[in-house]
């Protein structure tokens, strides 16, 4: 179980491809909200992962975001997660992406472990 205070981090300079123009909003080449929201899932995945048992994933299941700037190609972003809250097998993490000029996205995200074979055999795999 992951445990309350654990932290995960994400970092990754901003290239062409994670723009909105690359994902088909033409001229806007800066970074996409959704690539952003996946840069702090990422680092919500690195503080859950070390605490879980063998055989249990951890899946997202909500999530509250502001994508507050943009951050052109070149920007580093630096995303972390805290674990602040554990209920049963559902925890939830403040997350937190910024770039040199400041926060570009900030929220909380809640995820639940599941046994992995369970949620396969779930979905057919």
């Amino acid at each position: 179980m992951p445990a309350l205070g654990a932290v995960g981090s994400y970092a990754v300079v901003v290239e062409e491809s994670h723009t909105a123009h690359a994902a088909g909003n033409a001229g806007v080449r800066v970074l996409s909200t959704p690539t952003l929201a996946h840069f702090c899932a990422l680092a919500a995945r690195n503080a859950i992962v070390p605490g879980l048992a063998e055989g249990e994933v951890a899946t997202p299941r909500r999530a509250t975001l502001a994508h507050l700037k943009a951050s052109p190609p070149g920007a580093r972003i630096e995303a972390t997660a805290l674990v602040t809250a554990v209920k049963g097998r559902e925890f939830t993490l403040d997350v937190e992406a910024r770039d040199g000029g400041g926060t570009a996205m900030t929220g909380t995200l809640v995820w639940a472990i599941e046994d992995r074979d369970a949620l396969f055999a779930a979905v057919g795999g």
